[in-house]
């Protein structure tokens, strides 16, 4: 493992918001300052507030993507088209081959939306809409298979799902996939469209303000709720494209307090920004701008405020944008640091707009209006439920880093081994094929914290259950490690009765069944009961989620993580969503460690002639997170052959382990 990552270049990046189709109307709107905002258009709501909402005509979905058709997947590809976005592409297609190019996408929302429509059609009709395609438009990889499919991208797909700061986390694993080897560039995205889900969930929990927002204001009242689709391209560094921005680092990690309070005092927030420049080897002093998460809610911004003088000082410029163009949710992250990166190449940094008096608990330097300058590096901040913490450390260009970063890139992952260390699987009368001699723990409520317990699903259960086995195995404190929570579905039965609920006339929904609906609710609950503030993320990728989680886990143990904490899960879906899926509840976790030791074990291979064990590919078809097993049974076998043999992963992926 190297001392840190590499910085990539980002050659390319459109936006949709509010403020417009394009990077030009979203510069507009930064010089002009002003709120991209309006009472909602797109439906109905029962109470006042302003939201982002693009304004213009989306484009439709051509034919053969037709199972894709959403609202997320159609704002995305009017992303696609701006500028010259979807060209960028094809050149990097061409210089490295399609299949060199991988796609992450950070969203929270997802096609939810159009899932709003179809529970509609059900409470209606008994049954849901022909064309409504559970797989294709709501599961939180939706739109990234959309967009690698519409771009002609054959490299790794999948999702990071972690509320507000998805997008930005998926700067990470972009980077890493570059920095392991795996990919010679990377597609991040960040995609949320607007829905009744969140902006009457955000309204349960009191936090939607009936006006413009005041991020930072000593009068701010709440968030206003925004759209957009955000999409920037990584490239390995290289004297070429010296003259574009770069990603230095991108530093993660968990408040460990509340699903949707941020820790008072912005622990977990400062420990993302240190974390950042711990990685790129850079010192707070040489931070020149800080691009605020400032979501105008009374505890965040004051969590964030603290925590930001802990680490750049009373005196380093900051703003935050989300009075122009609303909170994007989990595209914020990707939105914001094209924001980031313009502003540092024009020479001016964006005001704070509906700042009138800043809070004088906050202890920083906010701007409120635009203002000249020659920061050459900045971070920008992204917070989300469960106490998701990312920071993104960006650079002007290539030409501004710092001298120490001026190596050469590494061009692939060190050579190391992999351990098992512990591993469970836990499950309610799951019967796995004779091959499989591992045992399956019955879910043991007892073993969670009482107010986790009474408060959470199953697939959160579970998840923590087998989560606390594995370590309890490993012989490892689960407050050291950092950990990838996998899933297909999520919170599905949350999400379920909540779309039911707003369905209703009065539409009302539970403020805590809200915060428990985010893909991370297992992540969050996780970092909670183990008062561990290491990163944790949550991730999919419906029938390949195996095959991508263990390329993001690899990619971490490769480059920056010696041990990790992998669970795999899903719970028991309602039969009308995907008819055949979600039948088999069950949670895999491993506790895996790089070292000299250990089997050596590779990244992903493509080879539709290595199926899965007879018996398992039906279950993993009924349970796609099922597909982990014979990783599992082949890391817990002792003893090593000197060869390697590939493992399936499911949907024609393996793993070559020795």
């Amino acid at each position: 493992m190297g001392a840190g990552p590499d910085p990539v270049a980002i050659v390319g990046w459109q936006c949709v918001t509010s403020a417009g189709w394009g990077n030009q109307a979203l510069k507009i709107a930064l010089r002009d300052n002003t709120p991209c905002l309006a009472p909602i258009r797109l439906f109905q709501l029962p109470f006042d507030t302003l939201v982002g909402e693009y304004a213009g005509a989306l484009p439709d979905i051509r034919s053969e993507l037709s199972a894709y058709a959403c609202r997320n997947a159609r704002l995305a590809l009017l992303a696609v088209n701006a500028g010259q976005f979807r060209a960028q592409v094809g050149h990097l297609s061409d210089r490295y081959g399609s299949e060199r190019i991988g796609l992450v996408l950070g969203t929270s929302t997802s096609g939810i939306y159009d899932s709003e429509r179809a529970y509609a059609h059900f409470i209606t009709h008994g049954r849901m809409p022909e064309e409504f395609d559970f797989l294709h438009q709501h599961a939180i990889q939706a739109t990234a298979q959309f967009l690698a499919l519409e771009l002609g991208l054959k490299g790794p797909v999948y999702a990071i799902s972690t509320a507000c700061s998805s997008s930005a986390k998926a700067f990470g694993s972009g980077q890493r996939l570059i920095q392991a080897g795996v990919c010679d560039a990377v597609l991040v995205a960040g995609v949320d469209t607007l829905c009744r889900l969140t902006l009457q969930g955000f309204h349960s929990l009191e936090l939607v303000s009936p006006g413009p927002c005041k991020p930072m204001d000593a009068g701010r009242q709440g968030i206003n709720i925004g759209e957009a689709a955000a999409l920037l391209l990584l490239e390995r560094s290289h004297p070429d494209n010296r003259r574009f921005p770069h990603l230095l680092a991108v530093g993660e990690s968990s408040d460990a307090h509340h699903m949707s309070a941020p820790e008072p005092r912005g622990r977990g927030a400062e420990e993302a920004m240190r974390s950042a420049l711990t990685l790129a080897g850079l010192s707070a002093a040489e931070i020149g701008y800080v691009n605020l998460h400032a979501t105008a809610t009374p505890l965040n911004d004051l969590s964030e405020a603290r925590a930001v003088a802990s680490v750049v000082g009373s005196d380093t410029p900051c703003s935050g944008v989300k009075g122009i163009f609303g909170h994007t949710l989990g595209a914020s992250g990707a939105l914001e640091a094209i924001v980031t990166l313009e502003s540092l190449r024009a020479g001016q940094l964006p005001g704070t707009c509906g700042l009138q008096r800043l809070d004088p608990s906050c202890p920083i330097n906010v701007i409120q209006d635009p203002e000249p300058t020659e920061a050459r590096l900045a971070l920008c901040n992204a917070f989300g439920f469960g106490g998701s913490n990312a920071s993104v450390l960006l650079a002007r260009s290539g030409d501004d880093l710092p001298a120490c970063l001026h190596s050469s890139p590494c061009r692939g992952a060190k050579a190391t081994g992999i351990s098992l260390r512990g591993w469970a699987v836990c499950g309610s009368d799951l019967a796995l094929p004779e091959d499989f001699d591992i045992d399956v723990d019955p879910v043991d409520p007892s073993r969670l914290p009482a107010t986790i317990r009474r408060r959470t699903s199953q697939a959160t259960r579970l998840a923590l259950c087998a989560g606390f086995s594995a370590c309890e195995r490993a012989g490892i404190d689960p407050r050291a490690l950092p950990a990838v929570f996998a899933s297909v579905g999520g919170e599905m039965q949350v999400t379920d009765q909540l779309c039911i609920q707003l369905a209703q006339p009065d539409g009302w929904i539970s403020p805590t069944q809200f915060h428990n609906s985010v893909h991370n609710t297992a992540a969050g609950y996780w970092s909670i009961a183990t008062e561990s503030r290491q990163a944790s993320t949550a991730m999919g990728a419906a029938r390949e989620t195996v095959a991508m989680t263990w390329l993001e886990t690899w990619c971490r143990l490769m480059t920056e993580n010696p041990r990790l904490l992998v669970v795999c899960y899903d719970e028991r879906w309602p039969g009308y969503l995907q008819p055949g899926m979600g039948t088999l509840p069950v949670a895999l976790a491993m506790v895996l460690e790089a070292g000299d030791t250990g089997r050596r074990c590779g990244a992903l291979v493509q080879d539709f002639g290595v199926g899965l064990p007879e018996g398992l590919e039906e279950m993993v078809f009924r349970t796609p997170v099922l597909a982990v097993l014979p990783l599992l049974k082949r890391l817990d076998t002792s003893g090593t052959t000197g060869r390697s043999i590939k493992v399936p992963l499911g949907e024609g992926w393996c793993v070559e382990v020795e």
